[in-house]
């Protein structure tokens, strides 16, 4: 069990869930009931996608008859993960970039890009020029046996894409995507990793907690 000395969240809040992905519905947080309107009870109500915030992309997400998100193993979730910090002007993690890192041997692996430089999990607007991976890079995780990849955005696929090669290389691997991360705070290195979604049985993603914690 993490503990919490030096534990870094990786989970957005409610109130940085201002700017889905375009056509995703946009996150609503009522209150039904309140101790300020006079119950005698607090009922409160989400309405968001399944890739609100920090989420988790099962296979079934672009895999007809992939797993769904309840079916992907928590041993995948959870063990050790590195954190690369990308090039601070890159604007894709393709294979040239991927290969200026020391990835090979960890089968977690999360991406700190500009995107956590500038800010943008946390900024209202959505930015179309996101620094993504590409697909020759998710080809050699994918070829190297990587079992998790994660992304400091709402989509580890460019936007706009013709195809989403990408989802479809890493996915059709069983290679679950983590997005939608908090990395503006975590230097690369190696830490113990949970990803917890919520077991929601037979969809193709759902929204995480992420907790990372250094290796000691």
């Amino acid at each position: 069990m993490l503990g919490k000395a030096n534990l870094h969240p990786l989970a957005f809040t409610q109130s940085k869930l201002r700017h889905p992905y375009p056509g995703d519905t946009l996150p609503k947080f009522d209150f039904i009931r309140s101790f300020n309107a006079g119950d005698k009870v607090v009922l409160s109500s989400y309405l968001m996608t399944a890739h609100a915030g920090t989420h988790v992309d099962a296979p079934l997400h672009f895999i007809e008859k992939g797993e769904p998100i309840d079916q992907v193993p928590l041993a995948t979730l959870m063990g050790q993960a590195r954190v690369i910090d990308c090039s601070p002007e890159a604007r894709a993690i393709d294979a040239v970039e991927l290969n200026k890192h020391m990835w090979r041997g960890s089968k977690r692996i999360l991406f700190r890009t500009r995107n956590s430089r500038n800010f943008w999990m946390a900024d209202r607007n959505f930015h179309q020029d996101f620094t993504y991976l590409a697909p020759d890079a998710a080809q050699l995780l994918a070829d190297a046996g990587v079992v998790l990849v994660g992304i400091d955005y709402l989509s580890a696929e460019q936007f706009g894409a013709a195809e989403p090669r990408t989802h479809q290389i890493l996915l059709g691997r069983s290679i679950v995507i983590v997005e939608g991360l908090d990395l503006r705070k975590v230097a690369a290195g190696d830490y113990d990793m949970i990803v917890l979604p919520l077991r929601v049985v037979g969809h193709e993603a759902a929204p995480a907690r992420a907790l990372l914690r250094p290796l000691r």
